[in-house]
């Protein structure tokens, strides 16, 4: 029985085993063939040397063996004729076959899925450790992250692998693996991770001598052994392998009878081969190809032969086969040409059935079919016996002969012609195949990843239309400006642009194709103003729909319908013309927008502050470093992230990130006081500077940049043959800020924290002149003029200042207006605007006035780090402390509203008034605000405390007196009524006054202290009576009054709470010390019975006022400490703002949370309220934004006999109306409800498959409202949904409020019908 139990429990394993693998995906067919070794007796030499190499036990013998050598010269026979030979030994683990023609399956991310899988065959050792390295993690299997696969799929197991002897891994055609940018990871991988498997394991690699490979293995040549393919001279058997292989290849036809070939024939070709495996292919597949009628294997050797001695080389062999298989019909020539140039001038390669659908849309103007000639092709192209395999050129040089006049002869295919058939045929296509609803969808809730799992939602949309909808702009652009003007494209594209504009967009969300979208309405755009200015205005829109939704396209095609189309500004293009077509959907009821803002794409993705941010050369790319230690590229259209971060600097900063002008390489500067060089084949960390690095820009010639220091110093780092040099500038007197190349790469000009700024000769790295001196604090920032005549400087004074680059002289005056450091300074490609960023704003300014042009770009929630124009200059990208990057579009700045008014920096304190009526708010902006705590309007004109950051607030119970606590250790009072001050400030506080108390009569209040001390006030004398009340031996941050005036309670960071006596003035016990350590918040029961504290450990304590002991357990739920309290009016509930950015309610008698966190705040949580009624909380936070909100939704109602005791003392007009009144209504808010009037709810509901009422939740970075977690509901923006009244959130400040009809919103299994049948 116990061999029974223990051999179920093996199999059990091995079931789960194989359960973890097969979750691996695998491709077929990328492994070893038979077919492909090389004959017998063939390239002996070089094979015997790579055996000894794989069974050698030498500790010396390199790891990796890399086979390189020119294209056709039989690297892949070598591997597979290698494969052959180990697997009879049980030694070979796996072979994996990169190639060009099957790119779209044996990608990178296959390769080590493939070897995973591989060695689990047969070794049960492997695939035990395998599933134990995967641990059941489904995400983990399908990851495309080559590091991840490497080091879970590969290292892990084979570490747990007990091998006798060798174990050899073959990678066939790196070179294949994709371009230099694709395979630079997979490279970086093989380069530097494959030394650390066992010593026992061997990898071979083939591939051609690509620089960026070659390069990359440079700094692997102690551990990485490179074999290059010997030539004729160096291998004297090649020549006679290649022979054998010829003969071989032609045995049928040698010596067959007449017409038949002979050995000399076989050494004849052997000869013209010169070495080249690809000749003897090419001509061996011609002669021993399709029979010809009246031709013999003999006369087309001869052909082959017919071109001069010193002709017999792959061009001449190209033409010789073109010509044979073309003869001199020029018809078919002509045909040949139709269908090659679209082959060569198409974007990405077609397979033959989007040849021919492109080719039989054509076939009025050309009656040509590809089927008639491409399938005679076979030596010379991929594909072309396949339907749905890419049709590709076997080797580049048939492209290249084919594209070079003087090469290709005859057969010369340009760009003329072509660009035209495949944008006429594009845009056929797009007009005979768009329609609504094109993949069929029958929910609007799932998204398009999910959809994509199924084959039948993949196949809606062909390849040819998914082709036609990524680069039908780009080949019109590519057309002559005439054909834009003929009547057919002119309608073709009309019709397209005002009738299927949103079915395009459609198709590309199907097809995953948004991200060619803008690029190709942007092609267009140079022809479109020809056809007409209405199209050109309707492309500009479209641009705009895509790049703003493009979170929505991407994630969910039935939404470009549902919520695009919502969002979308009343007065676009896209709204008027397309929005009367889809009426059932919902509607913005108020405060819509009218026209498209300024911000076009928001970027997240980071973890922490972006401290820089830069456009690509082609404006198509965004490339960011950021606090996180990450440096990331970007979709500048979409905001998707392109590959994985590059993280180099480890757990440090990056702070400044530059591209070289080919877009190859990037560049980093970072905390780690190092700069890396992110070469597409592998990062090179350069080390030299001393302190932390602040700036790195290249220099116009791509081949050098330079980095600036907190250590005073500038290195100029140089590119030659792989390696890297530097020189060292000096002369700054402290940390060096900004640099910058002139436009003509002579010269640097660097900012600096000295407060100057210095020009360097490149050459001689000597200053050149003076520092130009006239900024009166740090210099954080600059840049040069496109013509180079001038400089822009930015400044810790706020300043920015216009220098002449060749006298240093001021130009003009200071542009003046931050009320902030100027932290970026960026100059427009046509040199007349400059962009600067400051605090959370950007400022757009005309060079020529001097002075700032429209409102300020608001968007960001923190700091602006940097600012940069796109090279095409229409776009600015600017990165952030909020941890995002947005792009803003230059052109409509001046149309952009005017921002909403409100506190411009963290909101620290907010109250009620005391009929509820108004909300006061005060903030680090140094003003105190009121508002209508009904509309979220101003009341009056703001308090101003002088510029003094107000870190506390109270209003007298009465009305009479507004106090506040500033930063700069004084307070202040303003007669409520009046709005006047008292003459003095406060003053006898020595630090900031960050807590006040009023009594519950009005007569006094009390301050406390970063000083430790409590003070108290009389308001109506402005004096302070009593003593000072000392004990606390850290800052007191929060104090409290007794409902009965009796007493005062104090927290403070010294992690005590302390009791005064309100008559005696002095300490009531011993300090009330928790386990939660220092204390943020204390506050009294309305009933005198309870104290509550928040604590830095996230914890909520109640406890006896009156013993000092805790009562029951710490309340727990919020992630981060939570800063402010506030009691219920019946005492309750305890409501608490956190760091989490959230609000909690707590029930008292059970100590629990009661419903779900109350989301919408996007940063700390600093002050909370609840209203005298009960009904509402409001919220103040460091996002600068205050929210009111209902205290009845989900669970966070106060108990009914409180509710109906407050009802009774309240008016009626306090209640929710029946009809049309924009009070705000107790609706529960886990059902869809975006406006308080009963004419906009929804009439559809959201329920669950069991026919319950669904759970909604807001994701406040992307925007999406959530439905039980997974369902699409609706979107409305990552700006728009944190001012958008939800049931639970009522009110917005500063607003306006958003609401939202939902009175005809279908969703879910009705969305289609949101479309008239008409349209």
């Amino acid at each position: 029985m116990e061999v029974v139990t223990v051999r179920i429990l093996a199999d059990l394993q091995g079931l789960v085993s194989d359960f973890d693998i097969q979750h691996i995906p695998y491709v077929d067919g990328a492994g070893y063939e038979i077919g492909k070794r090389c004959l017998p007796g063939t390239r002996a030499a070089l094979l015997d040397e790579i055996c000894e190499w794989v069974n050698s036990d030498s500790p010396d013998t390199p790891r990796v063996c890399v086979l390189m050598g020119p294209a056709g010269t039989g690297k892949s026979t070598i591997a597979h004729t290698i494969s052959s030979l180990f697997s009879t030994t049980n030694q070979l683990g796996s072979m994996f076959c990169f190639s060009t023609s099957e790119f779209t399956t044996r990608k990178p991310e296959s390769l080590f899925r493939n070897i995973a899988h591989d060695l689990c065959k047969g070794r049960p050792a492997f695939k035990a450790a395998l599933s134990k390295s995967i641990g059941g993690d489904r995400s983990l299997c399908g990851t495309k992250d080559l590091e991840t696969q490497f080091q879970n799929f590969i290292l892990r197991p084979a570490h747990d692998l007990s091998l006798s002897g060798t174990m050899l891994l073959i990678v066939d055609a790196l070179d294949e693996s994709g371009s230099v940018k694709e395979r630079a990871k997979v490279l970086n991988v093989l380069i530097t991770r494959l030394r650390e498997l066992p010593a026992t394991f061997r990898i071979l690699i083939t591939c051609r001598p690509e620089h960026d490979i070659q390069r990359s293995l440079l700094k692997a040549h102690e551990w990485v052994k490179v074999k290059s393919m010997p030539s004729p001279d160096e291998d004297p058997a090649l020549s006679k392998d290649i022979l054998q292989y010829i003969r071989q290849r032609l045995s049928n036809e040698i010596d067959a009878g007449p017409g038949s070939l002979d050995d000399l024939c076989c050494n004849t070709l052997c000869s013209r081969a010169e070495g080249l495996f690809q000749f003897a292919f090419v001509a061996c597949d011609y002669i021993i190809g399709d029979d010809v009628i009246g031709q013999t294997s003999y006369m087309r050797y001869q052909i082959l032969l017919s071109g001069t001695e010193t002709s017999a080389s792959l061009d001449e062999l190209y033409k010789t086969v073109l010509g044979q298989i073309l003869g001199k019909n020029l018809a078919v020539l002509g045909a040949f040409k139709i269908i090659m140039g679209l082959v060569l001038n198409a974007r990405e390669p077609l397979a033959m059935v989007s040849i021919r659908t492109m080719m039989t849309i054509l076939q009025a103007q050309d009656n040509v079919d590809p089927d008639r000639i491409l399938p005679y092709f076979g030596s010379l192209l991929s594909g072309v016996s396949e339907a749905t395999t890419p049709v590709r050129p076997l080797h580049s040089s048939f492209v290249e002969l084919l594209r070079d006049t003087a090469r290709g002869g005859t057969y010369f295919i340009g760009h003329d012609g072509h660009h035209e058939r495949l944008a006429t045929a594009s845009l056929r296509l797009l007009q005979s195949e768009l329609h609504f609803n094109m993949g069929d969808m029958n929910t609007s809730y799932l998204s398009n990843k999910v959809l994509r799992d199924s084959p039948n939602f993949r196949n809606k949309v062909s390849e040819a239309l998914v082709y036609s909808c990524k680069y039908w702009g780009h080949h019109l652009e590519l057309s002559p400006v005439a054909l834009s003007t003929t009547k057919e494209i002119a309608d073709l594209v009309r019709h397209l642009l005002m009738e299927n504009i949103l079915f395009w967009i459609e198709t590309a969300s199907i097809a995953d194709a948004v991200s060619a979208l803008a690029p190709c309405l942007m092609a267009a755009l140079s022809h479109l103003q020809s056809i007409g200015e209405d199209l050109w205005n309707m492309a500009r829109d479209g641009l705009r729909f895509i790049r703003t939704f493009s979170r929505i396209i991407i994630d969910s095609a039935p939404h470009i319908y549902l919520s695009a189309l919502v969002c979308s500004p009343s007065q676009s293009q896209m709204a008027r013309v397309y929005g009367s077509r889809y009426p059932q959907r919902a509607a913005v009821a108020s405060h819509g927008v009218s026209q498209w803002s300024s911000v076009d794409t928001v970027i997240t993705g980071h973890t922490a502050s972006v401290m820089s941010s830069v456009f690509s050369r082609d404006s198509r790319r965004v490339i960011s470093g950021s606090d996180d230690g990450s440096v990331r590229i970007w979709n500048a259209d979409t905001g998707e992230p392109i590959g994985e971060p590059l993280n180099g600097h480890g757990r440090w900063g990056v702070t400044s990130v530059a591209i070289s002008p080919d877009g190859h390489t990037l560049v980093s500067g970072s905390l780690d006081k190092t700069v890396i060089l992110w070469d597409p084949a592998a990062p090179i960390t350069l080390n030299g500077h001393t302190e932390v690095v602040n700036s790195v820009a290249f220099a116009p010639d791509g081949q050098r940049f330079a980095s600036g220091s907190q250590d005073k110093t500038i290195r100029l780092w140089k590119l030659s043959k792989g390696a890297v040099s530097s020189e060292i500038f000096t002369g700054h007197s402290d940390g060096v800020t900004s640099i910058v190349f002139s436009p003509d790469g002579q010269r640097i000009v660097s900012g600096s924290l000295d407060r100057t700024i210095r020009q360097w000769n490149v050459e001689t790295g000597q200053p050149i002149a003076e520092p130009l001196r006239g900024h009166s604090d740090w210099v954080t920032s600059v840049v040069f003029f496109p013509d180079g005549s001038r400089i822009a400087s930015g400044s810790t004074d706020n300043t920015i200042r216009l220098w002449d680059a060749h006298t240093g002289e001021n130009v003009g005056i200071p542009l003046t207006g931050h009320i902030n450091w100027v932290t970026s300074v960026s100059i427009s490609p046509d040199g007349r605007w400059l962009a600067s960023a400051s605090h959370d704003t950007i400022w757009l300014w005309d060079i020529q006035t001097y002075a700032h042009v429209g409102e300020p770009l608001i968007g960001h929630s923190r700091s602006v780090t940097s600012v940069a124009f796109s090279p095409y200059g229409g776009r600015i990208v600017s990165s952030a402390m909020d941890n995002t990057i947005r792009i803003w579009d230059v052109s409509i700045h001046a149309s952009t509203p005017a921002p909403l008014t409100g506190h411009i920096f963290a909101v620290t304190s907010v109250m009620f008034s005391s009929d509820d009526r108004q909300i006061i708010s005060g903030s680090f902006d140094g003003t105190i605000r009121r508002w209508d705590a009904t509309t979220g309007d101003h009341v009056r004109e703001p308090l101003v405390e002088d510029s003094n950051q107000v870190a506390s607030l109270a209003l007298s119970p009465d009305g009479r007196w507004i106090v506040a606590g500033t930063m700069n250790n004084t307070i202040r009072i303003w007669n409520a009524a009046s709005n006047l001050p008292r003459e003095e400030a406060l003053g006898l506080h020595t630090g900031p006054v960050i807590s006040i108390a009023f009594s519950s009569d009005s007569r006094w209040f009390v301050s406390g202290s970063v000083d430790k001390t409590i003070r108290l006030w009389y308001p109506d004398t402005a004096a302070c009576f009593g003593e000072v009340l000392i004990g606390h031996s850290d800052a007191v941050s929060s104090v409290a009054v007794s409902p009965d005036n009796q007493q005062i309670i104090s927290g403070s960071l010294d992690g005590t709470i302390r009791r005064w006596s309100v008559a005696r003035q002095h300490a009531i016990g011993d300090p009330l010390m928790g386990p939660g350590g220092p204390v943020f918040c204390v506050s009294f029961s309305p009933d005198n019975s309870r104290i509550v504290s928040c604590h830095v450990d996230k914890s909520i304590t109640i406890w006896n006022a009156n013993t000092g002991e805790i009562i029951g357990k710490p309340l727990v739920g919020h992630t981060e400490p939570a800063v402010s309290l506030a009691f219920t009016p019946d005492g309750s509930r305890i409501v608490s703002g956190s760091a989490d950015k959230t609000i909690r309610v707590w029930d008292v008698a059970t100590g629990t949370g009661l419903g779900d966190p109350l989301l919408g705040h996007t940063d700390i949580v600093r002050s909370v309220k609840v209203s005298h009624d009960g009904l509402r909380i409001v919220s103040g936070s460091d996002d600068k934004t205050i929210r009111i909100w209902n205290a009845n939704s989900r669970g966070h109602a106060v108990p009914e006999t409180a509710t109906a005791e407050k009802n009774e003392t309240t008016s009626s007009s306090a209640l929710p109306e029946q009809t049309g009144s924009d009070t705000p209504d107790l609706v529960d808010a886990g059902q869809l409800c975006f406006s308080p009037k009963p004419q906009h709810q929804l009439t559809q509901p959201y329920t669950t498959e069991s026919g319950s009422i669904g759970q909604i939740s807001f994701d406040l970075e992307t925007g999406w409202i959530m439905g039980n977690g997974t369902d699409y509901i609706l979107w409305v923006g990552p700006d728009q949904i944190s001012r958008l009244y939800t049931g639970e959130c009522q009110v917005v400040i500063p607003g306006p409020t958003i609401h939202l009809d939902l009175s005809k919103f279908v969703h879910g299994t009705r969305w289609a019908e949101c479309r008239l049948p008409s349209s």
